[in-house]
């Protein structure tokens, strides 16, 4: 895999990050301060105040630092900091926003992408290597990235598990009407003057609690298999595939979306994979 196809895919990771950054609103303060919060509540309180300043600041850090990145010399620790820098600003503006009285999981996997991304920027740095050892770089970043992702997917089956003692597919159907119930009652908070509509599926499959416990189980054991993908391109993009897919039924059923973890299996665990397989056949 060549380095520049890497700093592209990191680069689209970083404007990810940067993209979600700019659409938040303010948050003038931390009511439920979490993680970091409680350690620096002063630091992630200013970036949470000032969201819109955070994400020019990511933008000017992805610009200078992404292109630098695996370079000799100072251009590469240039762009190694400049990447661990923005993305320690999005883990305190997340956090910031994540202290607000409800734990929202649509970005911490974006955080630990662009953290393993920049230790392994870092990590590069302490190599002396010449031009057939860089180019191994690259492939031992995807892999670091996919580690990441499929633990991500790990820790939330067995969490779902130890949750529900190990009663998921009995417990599943549950889910479903306590989904309902929140986005009644969020409804009532803000004082809509109506019930907004569920998704069709959602008031569905409360009257056919079987096929919710199914359809859930199903999707857990893509999580548990998450690891998986180590074993080579081809298991990765079945994977990747398979998550995004799990993605897509839980947001067309019950309105859970979560497009940034989809773009980031979409880049990482099946565009990367399939690249790299064609470029392989391609060669003699």
């Amino acid at each position: 895999m060549r380095v520049m196809v890497l700093r592209l895919a990191t680069g689209l990771t970083a404007l990810l990050a940067v993209g979600r950054v700019a659409t938040m609103a303010p948050l003038p303060a931390l009511p439920f301060p979490h993680g970091l919060a409680t350690v620096w509540p002063g630091i992630v309180g200013i970036a949470g105040q000032h969201p819109a300043v955070v994400a020019a600041l990511m933008a000017l850090l992805g610009v200078g630092g992404v292109p630098a990145m695996f370079r000799r010399g100072a251009a590469g620790v240039v762009g190694a900091l400049a990447l661990a820098s923005m993305s320690a600003l999005h883990v305190l503006v997340i956090t910031a926003a994540n202290s607000q009285g409800a734990i929202h999981h649509g970005q911490q996997l974006l955080s630990q992408t662009l953290l393993a991304l920049s230790a392994m920027a870092l990590w590069s740095l302490r190599r002396r290597h010449d031009d057939g050892q860089v180019e191994h770089i690259p492939q031992r970043v995807v892999d670091i990235v996919t580690m990441v992702i499929a633990s991500a997917y790990l820790g939330a089956g067995v969490r779902k598990l130890l949750a529900t003692g190990g009663r998921w597919m009995l417990d599943a159907p549950l889910l479903v009407a306590d989904v309902v119930k929140t986005t009644r009652d969020h409804q009532v908070d803000v004082g809509a003057p109506v019930f907004e509509a569920l998704p069709p599926a959602a008031s569905w499959l409360v009257d056919h609690p079987g096929v919710v416990g199914v359809t859930f189980s199903l999707g857990l054991l893509v999580e548990l298999v998450a690891p998986l993908a180590l074993l080579g391109r081809l298991p990765t993009i079945l994977i990747g595939a398979l998550l995004i897919m799990f993605h897509r039924v839980a947001d067309g059923l019950m309105g859970l979306g979560f497009p940034y973890h989809e773009a980031l299996l979409l880049l990482w665990c099946v565009l990367l994979p399939l690249w790299t397989w064609w470029r392989s056949e391609r060669q003699p």
